[in-house]
């Protein structure tokens, strides 16, 4: 596996993790083991932001504490996708390189480091655009002055990605405070939904003239109900089978669709 990323640039791979149920920590191990197989050290960096340091001390990480934070990262609404992208600005504030932001219910199964070095440029990544029947009813009519005093309002044009992964070059990562300032003006107007993040993120990244590119053969993200099933009872498998911590793997457990699919249709364990 070649493992040379191709740009001198440092990457930033950035985690947020907080709250004390522990499958959110196995996610985040196992993903940031299928990482480490991926990357060179020589010029990258891993980085959780948690609450809770001491949960992931064993993890070969960069640990930033933001405990005591998380109440105002959530903001007054408290919403809790918020945190993510106030992890995000934090490591473009700390950490000088790119930054590519992973969900812990991720796998890393190709070439990230390419990805990486494609970064810039008037290029980002998202996790892949969300291909909906429908618009948002909740959104109509939304319209704000964004903090550069453009005005916005909600159109045809405007794009949702899944924001499972967003990959955007140091001197782009200050989009992400426009993305915030549009969360919680929706927030604000009582237009709350669970995709509120990912929708201002989308947005942000489109206004501000980037092109949004698709990380979805390089990443796998199991957000969906049968697939998070599915991982989780292999987690456990794993941890049970191995006795290793999940980041500590030899190789990576299988994951497709079509995996996912027999495990739901069996409803039993899938061997």
């Amino acid at each position: 596996m070649d493992k040379i990323q191709t740009s001198n640039e440092t990457t930033n791979y950035v985690y947020h993790l907080y709250g004390n149920e522990g499958i959110f920590l196995a996610e985040a191990s196992y993903s940031i083991g299928t990482l480490l197989k991926r990357i060179n050290p020589g010029n990258s960096r891993v980085i959780v932001f948690t609450d809770q340091p001491a949960r992931v001390r064993s993890l070969p990480v960069i640990c930033e504490s933001i405990a005591g934070q998380i109440n105002e990262m959530k903001g007054p609404f408290g919403f809790g996708f918020r945190v993510k992208l106030c992890s995000i600005l934090k490591c473009a504030e700390s950490y000088p390189g790119n930054i590519i932001y992973l969900d812990c219910d991720t796998i890393v199964k190709g070439s990230i480091h390419e990805m990486a070095a494609r970064l810039g440029n008037g290029r980002a990544f998202m996790y892949r655009q969300e291909r909906l029947a429908g618009r948002f009813p909740q959104f109509e009519g939304f319209q704000m002055q964004l903090p550069n005093g453009v005005k916005y309002k909600y159109g045809a044009e405007s794009c949702m990605f899944n924001a499972g992964v967003i990959g955007i070059h140091h001197d782009d990562a200050k989009i992400l405070k426009t993305a915030l300032a549009l969360c919680d003006a929706l927030l604000l107007e009582g237009r709350q939904n669970h995709v509120c993040e990912q929708f201002a993120v989308s947005e942000a990244l489109r206004i501000s003239g980037l092109k949004i590119l698709e990380a979805d053969k390089v990443v796998a993200h199991y957000y969906r109900g049968s697939a998070k099933r599915y991982m989780h009872h292999q987690l456990r498998r794993f941890a049970t089978r191995t006795g290793n911590e999940l980041w500590n793997l030899d190789r990576p457990i299988p994951y497709s669709y079509s995996r996912v699919q027999l495990f739901k249709l069996m409803g039993k364990v899938f061997k």
